[in-house]
């Protein structure tokens, strides 16, 4: 039943040959539709207290005959129904319901008391002169005119649906890569035409709400999540004092952090974390190495495997200072390991130890520890020798100095990456804020 107690027909399809009132009524879903006489249609609307419906009939049927002016303003609609981004082409690809919408108050039929709310109408049957459409930067557009559908509303506004595929380029700002913001646009214009001259185009005022532009959740495609979506609204004048509407879609897609951090971040960081607690080992140059030198190959296959996420640019990114960055921490533990342990072998020196032999063996001056720079040797004899208490002391120093300034310094660049990451591409790159274009701050 709706508002005025009349039971809910279908629509009645109306085309330019003939007149066809269908009812549909249904038992289940699976059940098709069955064509009813209009006789019986109009028994059952003066049953129901609907005025009758035949008149409503030949009344829009006349209307669509006579035809219908060209309207002076036409909204645009467009629901997304599928996206797919290319990164080799740099392009999405998007599948859309492209919807017209205009009003013409002499087709209102609300007044009539009928019992539907709209009627669906045989395109062909309408003389209207719609404007054209073309997209200006599309790479490639496709029309499928078996989906045009156009129904009427009781207010007198007309609206026609058509199913479309569209191909749009993309740019990103990958100065600031892989935190910056892959675009793409449509840019919608009307074809000149004398007839639809004095007709403008314009979104249609809700558009932007999720639910209206979006048929199901397109919030992540691939690696990208989506994190903008603007319609606007410009005009073009020109030197016949006559303006055309541009209408643009602007999509901004980011990388998905979480996934970049964990897959890629996080593990290179740990990695960085294997090189750091090698220092806890003290004196064993040739575990310590191990470690060290380990960490560097497992860092260089981390990031070879991860070579999706770089892309060729002639400038530095936040991804090639991270890279470079990691690699160096890890070169200045080796560094450290390399200084420690020419301090402990210089304390085993006979010239800088001739003070500490003249003592007693078993002095407090003196002590005794493994071979650094003979460790390999010392796998087949356990030989020993006796190292100065000062370079000793000295080497521990500065391992236990590195150990909490490596850590110290290491969370200063993370926290300094991941927080001003444009200013050091900026600054790496020689370049002033007004030259880059960041998408992510439009």
């Amino acid at each position: 039943m709706n508002r005025r107690g009349c039971a809910a027909t279908p629509p009645a399809q109306f085309g330019d040959n003939q007149t066809t009132i269908g009812y549909a009524r249904f038992k289940n879903r699976q059940r098709a539709s069955m064509r009813i006489p209009v006789l019986v249609l109009l028994f059952v609307g003066s049953c129901l207290g609907c005025d009758d419906v035949a008149s409503l009939v030949e009344k829009v049927h006349g209307l669509l005959k006579s035809g219908a002016k060209s309207p002076e303003d036409v909204n645009l609609g467009l629901k997304i129904k599928k996206l797919s981004f290319s990164e080799d082409y740099n392009s999405l690809k998007l599948d859309a319901l492209l919807t017209y919408r205009w009003e013409d108050s002499k087709f209102a039929f609300a007044q009539d008391n009928f019992c539907d709310k709209y009627l669906t109408v045989d395109p062909s049957s309408v003389a209207v002169m719609l404007p054209k459409l073309f997209f200006e930067n599309t790479r490639k557009t496709q029309f499928f005119n078996e989906t045009i559908q156009q129904v009427l509303h009781e207010n007198g506004t007309f609206a026609l649906n058509e199913r479309m595929e569209v191909t749009l380029p993309c740019e990103q700002t990958n100065i600031f890569y892989p935190f910056g913001v892959t675009r793409c646009s449509l840019i919608t214009r009307k074809a000149k035409s004398p007839s639809t001259q004095n007709t403008q185009i314009y979104w249609i005022n809700d558009i932007a709400a999720e639910q209206n532009f979006a048929e199901r959740n397109i919030r992540t495609e691939g690696m990208l999540r989506l994190k903008h979506v603007e319609f606007k609204e410009e005009t073009e004048e020109h030197q016949d004092d006559t303006e055309d509407g541009i209408l643009t879609l602007i999509m901004d897609f980011s990388q998905n952090n979480n996934k970049l951090f964990f897959t890629f971040f996080f593990p290179s960081i740990l990695i960085v974390t294997i090189s750091w607690l090698s220092m806890i080992l003290g004196p064993m140059a040739i575990t310590r190495s191990l470690m060290i030198l380990g960490s560097f190959v497992i860092l260089f296959l981390h990031y070879n495997s991860h070579e999706v996420f770089s892309v060729r640019v002639n400038y530095i990114t936040p991804l090639d200072v991270w890279k470079v960055v990691t690699f160096l921490f890890v070169i200045a533990a080796f560094m450290e390991l390399v200084i420690v342990s020419c301090m402990a072998s210089t304390g085993r020196s006979r010239r800088l130890t001739r003070c500490c032999r003249q003592r007693k063996v078993h002095s407090k001056n003196t002590y005794t520890v493994e071979p650094l720079y003979e460790e390999l040797n010392d796998l087949r004899s356990r030989a020993t020798r006796t190292t100065c208490s000062c370079c000793r002391y000295s080497a521990l120093c500065m391992d236990v100095a590195w150990l909490a300034g490596y850590a110290v310094a290491f969370a200063f660049f993370v926290f300094i990456f991941f927080t001003r990451y444009k200013d050091i591409v900026r600054w790496l790159n020689n370049v002033d804020v007004s030259d880059v274009t960041d998408l992510s701050s439009s």
